[in-house]
């Protein structure tokens, strides 16, 4: 009984916090993820986990709660249909050689230990060789979790990471090889990328306006009041003719009024707003 207390305990706290829900079908997941946290607290186990919480939950307890909750799987070029489709999209947005200046302004939220953001810092590389110097990109990554966000600055893989969905001649040409046999991403990509820390579920308004916002994978795992606000407040961030992508399988059907969906040959889904939405606020 202690057991089942001390994880609806953790589990209304993190949706509290993170909006992240943990019920009966995924405690599984939870209790993995809270014998970590214990492990690392050197407490023998859950309940005394909860103990622990109960008598006052510090910073330091509650920044390795919430970054041991966020699910930071990730990996370069995640489902390449979503890189394929971008690149066709700005290209057909865009004519080379460009005349005027293009400032592109892209959001990677919950980047997660940063092969996202560096996967799309080389989709914008590949284009800029395409429209010339004129196509300039900056890319703003969030996420919530301090662990995720040093390892993404470090911009350092091992080379089972970039063999996951790096080819040999992007990583030759934007990877250099480190004594120890780990990889890191070469400042030419990395000076592209701003890391900031973020919950979703806070005000991100100043940010600014975004021509593409990835918001992948992490929408799945809130309750649905949770989708309608962060969608509702993404769709703002959103440029006139900016493109939005989830996650595989993700939608804003029924959640967010001022989106559409919009498919495309790669079979790859997107969403943009809608017309009437951009006639509102024009």
């Amino acid at each position: 009984m202690a057991h089942e207390a001390a994880l609806k305990f953790f589990s209304d706290f993190i949706e509290s916090q993170l909006g992240i829900v943990y019920d009966e079908r995924n405690y599984y997941q939870l209790v993995s993820r809270l014998e970590e946290v214990a492990k690392k607290l050197k407490i023998d186990d859950i309940p005394g986990l909860h103990r622990k919480a109960i008598a006052g939950i510090d910073s330091k307890f509650r920044d390795l709660l919430l970054d041991t909750a966020t699910n930071n799987e990730t990996s370069f070029f995640r489902d390449p249909r979503v890189f394929q489709t971008i690149q066709s999209q700005v290209l057909e947005q865009y004519v080379a050689p460009l005349k005027t200046p293009i400032d592109y302004r892209i959001w990677s939220a919950a980047s997660s230990t940063g092969q996202e953001p560096i996967t799309l810092a080389i989709v914008m590389s590949e284009i800029a060789e395409k429209l010339g110097p004129n196509f300039r990109f900056q890319i703003t990554a969030t996420d919530i979790c301090d662990r995720a966000l040093s390892r993404a600055r470090a911009a350092e893989y091992s080379e089972f990471e970039v063999q996951r969905g790096l080819s040999q001649a992007l990583l030759a040409k934007y990877f250099e090889n480190l004594p120890n046999g780990r990889w890191v991403a070469q400042q030419k990509l990395r000076r592209h990328i701003d890391y900031q820390k973020l919950n979703l579920r806070s005000p991100f308004h100043s940010l600014g306006k975004f021509h593409l916002v990835l918001c992948r994978n992490v929408l799945i795992y809130q309750a649905i009041p949770g989708k309608i606000d962060v969608l509702t407040r993404i769709a703002h961030q959103l440029e006139p003719h900016g493109l939005l992508f989830l996650g595989a399988g993700e939608s804003v059907l029924g959640l967010a009024d001022a989106l559409e969906s919009v498919s495309n040959d790669d079979r790859a889904v997107f969403f943009r707003l809608k017309r009437e939405s951009l006639t509102q606020a024009a």
